[in-house]
């Protein structure tokens, strides 16, 4: 990145860590090296600000009411309650798809009783951190990153949808519990092989999905709106 954008004349340029980075016990050192090797200012986001940033990209594409937004990454996972449009309470959860392949997959493909102590794990987190008025029917489900856009991509190759874009794309609770069928049982490296996939995700696919399924059961919605724009967007 670094070489490019000294290709490219060095324009101003604002550079940020998010939770793998902030989580680790060297994500200091890891910056400090970083700013030494590339002379580009990292910064370590905080989980608010990730879930902010996240928010601002959101808001950038559509205009908000009351609303949630959804940021799933490799680490973390972030939840921002929007009232008439403003940003308001947010949390980072350590929910990440990667994070959580690695806490509770042993095997490939994951033994039942791993997915099930997976779900188990999300749904407590959620239980606790979720908005007072999470069930209310009041609010759209907005969704952020890359495992969502993935489970976006699969679902409109399973269903032949006319149109390949994902932002604005609703994935279904049917959809989501469809590709749980589809892929849980299946080992990487045949995830690899459905189409919309690819080899970046294949192995942490089914962690990611798990828990967004786990995400829309537990807000009682039909669907997660999926947003191509997030984090770089809202930076």
């Amino acid at each position: 990145f670094a070489q490019t954008l000294e290709s490219l004349g060095n324009p101003p340029t604002v550079a940020v860590a998010t939770s793998a980075v902030r989580d680790a016990s060297d994500g200091g050192e890891f910056v400090r090296r970083a700013v030494e090797a590339t002379g580009l200012p990292l910064r370590i986001l905080t989980g608010e600000e990730e879930a902010r940033y996240a928010y601002l990209g959101v808001a950038s594409a559509w205009e908000l009411s009351n609303d949630v937004v959804c940021d799933l990454g490799g680490g973390s996972l972030q939840l921002v309650s929007v009232r008439k449009g403003q940003f308001g309470a947010a949390v980072s959860l350590p929910l990440g798809a990667l994070r959580l392949t690695e806490e509770f997959f042993e095997h490939d493909p994951p033994k039942e009783r791993e997915v099930e102590e997976l779900r188990q794990h999300v749904r407590e987190f959620l239980m606790d951190h979720l908005p007072a008025d999470a069930e209310s029917g009041e609010y759209e489900l907005h969704g952020v990153g890359g495992t969502i856009r993935t489970l976006a991509r699969v679902s409109i190759e399973l269903r032949e949808y006319p149109v390949t874009r994902v932002h604005g794309y609703s994935v279904t609770r049917r959809d989501l519990e469809a590709l749980a069928e589809l892929l849980t049982d299946l080992p990487a490296d045949k995830r690899r092989d459905v189409k919309g996939i690819g080899g970046d995700r294949a192995d942490v696919i089914v962690a990611g999905l798990h828990t967004v399924l786990e995400l829309v059961r537990a807000t009682g919605r039909t669907a997660i709106r999926v947003s191509g724009m997030g984090i770089r967007e809202g930076l």
